[in-house]
């Protein structure tokens, strides 16, 4: 057995060969949060050696054209200055596969791209693939990926393929329990993976200090619960929202988080929850 320690602390052990299919590839989520992620793991040295990002979305979009916008947003939104060396090696191994995802046909030519990549590449992809689109998409993607082929079964198939969700997961608990139902029509939920990012964000890590590493008040919440929590959002005027759910997911995560005890309280606990300009 090979020793995991056997170069020392600070040995990375890097994940096996990766290819990673991000669908809705064009939104906001993938160029401010996802591809300056991966550019910054990349910095560090922490991705597998073998490699490669497939963006998937509706727009009829080059390779070049596609590394020419998330290269624009890297420079944007990284944490770090982008270096053109470490871009340009990074970016050799950026696709862009047009696809709908309703269209059993676009998921047939994807199957046929990943395979012509893990060739191209001279690699076994694991085959992860990462839902950055509306929850409505969730359901038809994942059995359409199935239906093309691109699922393996948990535990048996050639190669890994997970699938990667992001809040909101439904609207309310009957949505999210249908959505599941919909999800494992197709992966085993030991393939399903679902991220609220909400709780990264420093607003929210700030909340779960104050609530459990406080050694003031930590105590005064075990023996004088709180029997009320107001949540404010006053984000300006005029600002529509066409989609309340995410906003509905966001305020009710971050109320809950003050109010998590584990000596029930003495009254019944309410909450009261005020949107400001709202329209």
């Amino acid at each position: 057995m090979e020793n995991p320690f056997a170069e020392g602390e600070n040995r990375v052990i890097r994940p096996p060969s990766t290819a990673l299919v991000i669908f809705g590839a064009t939104g906001d989520l993938t160029h401010r949060k996802l591809i300056p992620a991966l550019y910054n793991l990349a910095f560090d040295d922490y991705l597998p050696t073998g490699f490669a990002v497939i963006g998937a979305a509706r727009s009829k979009l080059s390779d070049e054209e596609f590394r020419a916008n998330l290269f624009e947003a890297v420079k944007k939104y990284s944490r770090r200055t982008v270096s053109d060396e470490l871009w340009q090696k990074f970016a050799q191994n950026i696709f862009y596969q047009p696809l709908d995802g309703t269209s059993q046909d676009d998921f047939v030519k994807l199957r046929e791209r990943l395979a012509d990549i893990g060739k191209q590449k001279n690699e076994e992809f694991n085959y992860l693939y990462y839902l950055a689109t509306s929850p409505n998409f969730f359901g038809p993607i994942a059995a359409n990926l199935k239906a093309a082929g691109l699922v393996e079964e948990f535990g048996k198939g050639v190669r890994s393929t997970s699938l990667i969700t992001e809040k909101p997961f439904g609207h309310d608990l009957d949505s999210a329990r249908e959505l599941n139902a919909v999800l494992r029509q197709s992966f085993a939920e030991q393939q399903i993976y679902r991220i609220d990012h909400y709780l990264g964000k420093e607003t929210v890590q700030n909340i779960l200090v104050f609530r459990f590493a406080n050694g003031i008040f930590e105590p005064l919440y075990y023996e004088r619960p709180p029997e009320w929590a107001d949540t404010n959002l006053w984000p300006g005027q005029n600002l529509s929202i066409p989609n309340p759910i995410p906003m509905k997911s966001m305020i009710l995560g971050t109320m809950a988080l003050p109010k998590l005890h584990k000596t029930p309280p003495r009254t019944p606990p309410h909450s009261n929850t005020t949107l400001g300009s709202l329209t």
